[in-house]
This record gives structure tokens, C-alpha cells and sequence, in this order.
């Protein structure tokens, strides 16, 4: 009854507000906006091989996101997931599987009235489906409700636990590096943006808009970054936001801009300069602010963006 009590008193300032709740399809939640999705959380084991956004979207504009996208079917929109851990490989997919395996419960969630709404989620890592997990987490992302420009953010808090082993956290070696490769050192929460983005440019709290190389990939370190652009004449932007407890910070962020693709693309790369090692029974917090917004932000709206995010008050 009392579960009952509380729905009738939500409905109405969901209809007030504009927005509801679209909980239609079994393991996804939707938030959506006058008709339209504002974005949509997919969890569900069977069909996809991590958790994920896609879409993501200023309320009222088109997705900014790219789930599965041809030349990377592992690319999941809005989306963490390690590269390897202890040798394992978490990140690449055949077949709709990774070689290490990340499973998770059914998430609690809370949605309310205003459009925003907290999910919490316990996974694991494992070497194989036959293993015991070597990297425990319990993931918390807290949404706020669109503003009345459309934006909102998400805040990510991802706290992981080494099992009983010791755990090394690894990437790809950089180019540089002995055995490396172009294309290294990624792994986190990432951002793959929409294929109809134009104009798109990556920009850093600390340096502005960040050159590319002749491969199309950068590098930086900053407290906060983006990739915005154009849909339609119209601009957006998602930005990654790193907090200050996070070990590394700033924090080291690996874009991609590559137009003839398309291939945009934005990593919060805490592997970027070397492997995580940690302990058995060592935790690992990790809390990142992604922005959705209209409009492209420079340096400045990125460091104001930051300092903000640094002295809010954090979810336990």
C-alpha cells in the first residue's frame, strides 16, 4: 500500500514536469521528455556484454551517443569497462563476449518525479565464467533532472575491491613503449559520440581545444574535457569530469577525432601513462561528472564546470 501511495503522489509532478518514465522493455529504464527519450539505461546480461547509456541526449535534441557502431560492436554509447585485468581482456568482443567475464545484479533503482533518479549496482570480474571474481564493484550513477535548457549530468561513483589475489589493472602500451601500439592506453568510462556529429572538436580544461595528430588521437591532462559538435546546424556537448580524490589527478584523457570514419570519440583514461596495481583486498574509488549540454564549452566553462563538481557533496 504505502508503495502504491508513493506512485500516486509522483504522477502528478511527473505530468507536471513533462517527463516520465519509460520502464517498457525488461532490464531498461528511459527517461523521457515530452514524447521523446532523454536517455536510456540498458542493463540487461542476455544482451549486451557491460551495463550502458545509448541514448544520451539534451533533452528535446538528438542522441550524442553511438552504441555498436560497425567497426567497434564493443563500443557501448556511454559505458566503463576495463581493458585487462591480470593479463585478461575485458574490453574487445567476438561474438557478443569479452575473454573476461563482467557480470552484474539487478540495479536499485530510484526515479523521481523531477527526471532524476539513482542506480546502484554490484558487478564482478572473472577470468572465465568458471572462476572466482578477482575485481569486485559497486557502481553508483546519480542523474539529475534536465535543467531547463536540456542539460543534465550524471555522477558515476565506481568503487572497486581486489579479491583475494592481487590485481593489475593494464592497457595497451602506448606507442613509445616496448611492444606498443599506436592506438594504447585506454580503458574507463568512455563516451563513442553520435556518427552525425560535425564539426567536432575536443577540448581540454587546461589548454583549450586540443590539436590531433596525423592518426587522429590525443592526449592530455586536465581536471575535464570534451567533444562537442554539430547535429543539424545545432551544437552539443558531453563532457567528462574527473574528481580530485581520483589517484592520477588531474586525470589523463585519450581522444579520438577521426571525420572519414566517422570516429569520435573520449576515454577518462586513468591507465593512460602506466598499469593500476592493487593489492588483495585493496579498494579503488573512481568518481567522474559527465556533462550533457547544448552549446560548446571552452577551457574556461570546463574549469568553472570542475570546481563546481570538486566541492559538491559526494554520494557514500
Amino acid at each position: 500500500m504505502k508503495r502504491f501511495l508513493c506512485l500516486l503522489f509522483l504522477l502528478p509532478g511527473l505530468a507536471r514536469s513533462g517527463v516520465s518514465w519509460d520502464t517498457a522493455t525488461s532490464n531498461q529504464l528511459a527517461l523521457v521528455s515530452n514524447g521523446a527519450e532523454v536517455w536510456r539505461y540498458h542493463y540487461d546480461p542476455a544482451a549486451a556484454a557491460k551495463p550502458f547509456f545509448d541514448p544520451v541526449c539534451v533533452a528535446g535534441g538528438p542522441s550524442l551517443t553511438w552504441a555498436r557502431p560497425p567497426d567497434h560492436v564493443w563500443h557501448y554509447g556511454l559505458w566503463f569497462s576495463w581493458k585487462f585485468i591480470n593479463g585478461v581482456n575485458y574490453w574487445e568482443e567476438k561474438d557478443g563476449k569479452a575473454q573476461g567475464e563482467t557480470r552484474w545484479s539487478a540495479p536499485a533503482i530510484e526515479t523521481r518525479a523531477d527526471g532524476s533518479a539513482e542506480i546502484v549496482m554490484t558487478l564482478d570480474y572473472r577470468p572465465d565464467a568458471t572462476r572466482a571474481p578477482v575485481l569486485r564493484e559497486r557502481r553508483t550513477v546519480c542523474v539529475s533532472a534536465p535543467e531547463a535548457d536540456g542539460s543534465y549530468h550524471m555522477d558515476w561513483t565506481l568503487a572497486f575491491t581486489a579479491g583475494a589475489g592481487a590485481v593489475t589493472l593494464g592497457r595497451t602500451p602506448l606507442a613509445h613503449e616496448p611492444g606498443g601500439k599506436a592506438w594504447g592506453g585506454y580503458a574507463g568510462l568512455s563516451v563513442r559520440y553520435s556518427k552525425r556529429f560535425a564539426e567536432v572538436q575536443t577540448v581540454a580544461s587546461t589548454v583549450g581545444r586540443v590539436p590531433r595528430d596525423a592518426g587522429g588521437r590525443l592526449d592530455v591532462a586536465a581536471a575535464a574535457a570534451e567533444q562537442n559538435g554539430s547535429i543539424e546546424g545545432k551544437a552539443y556537448g558531453v563532457a567528462l569530469l574527473a574528481h580530485p580524490s581520483n589517484p592520477r589527478a588531474p586525470g589523463d584523457w585519450y581522444p579520438i577525432e577521426t571525420p572519414g570514419v566517422p570516429f569520435y570519440y573520449l576515454n577518462a583514461a586513468l591507465l593512460l601513462k602506466g598499469a593500476y596495481d592493487l593489492k588483495p583486498g585493496e579498494p579503488l574509488t573512481l568518481r567522474y561528472r559527465v556533462h550533457i549540454h547544448p552549446g560548446r564549452w571552452d577551457a574556461e566553462a570546463l574549469r568553472q564546470a570542475a570546481a563546481r563538481y570538486a566541492a559538491s557533496r559526494l554520494p557514500s
